[in-house]
């Protein structure tokens, strides 16, 4: 503690006397040279600030597209589930003119099944073309078989 010069020697200190250093926040105003560094300090904040909004809306955006990606495959397998079949192709042997003329038989090669349907027009044209021998078919002197 430092004694006060007026203080007469070999008296002692009163309270009034005695002195401190401590340490108090008080409110200090900037130099220009703070206030230069605040302002390249807020500006790259803003900057990073956008950057991550954006990437948070190309994010949101991404998640929002996955969502919806698999709530259509969830309202494909429900119908499928409800509807209890879905269309495929499969190969399948035909018979025309079978069991009658104008009918075709079809048989699925996966599940033996087999149905019956009316041939089409162009079904009809295409036997009733096939039915005449090719030229490659006909003897030499131009006969059949």
């Amino acid at each position: 503690m430092n004694q006060s010069p007026s203080r007469e020697a070999g008296a002692q200190p009163t309270e009034k006397q005695m002195k401190d250093t401590i340490k108090q926040t008080l409110a200090c105003n900037f130099t220009e040279e703070e206030k230069v560094a605040l302002a390249q300090e807020m500006a790259q904040a803003t900057v990073k600030k956008a950057d991550l909004e954006n990437a948070l809306s190309e994010i949101s955006a991404q998640y929002k597209a996955d969502i919806k990606a698999q709530e259509n495959l969830i309202r494909m397998a429900a119908t499928k589930i409800h509807d209890g079949y879905e269309y495929r192709d499969v190969e399948c042997e035909v018979e025309f003119n079978v069991p009658e003329r104008g009918q075709k038989t079809i048989t699925r090669s996966d599940t033996g099944e087999t149905f019956i349907r009316p041939m089409t027009m162009q079904e009809k044209a295409d036997l009733f073309c096939n039915c005449e021998p090719k030229d490659d078919e006909r003897d030499d002197d131009g006969d059949e078989g």
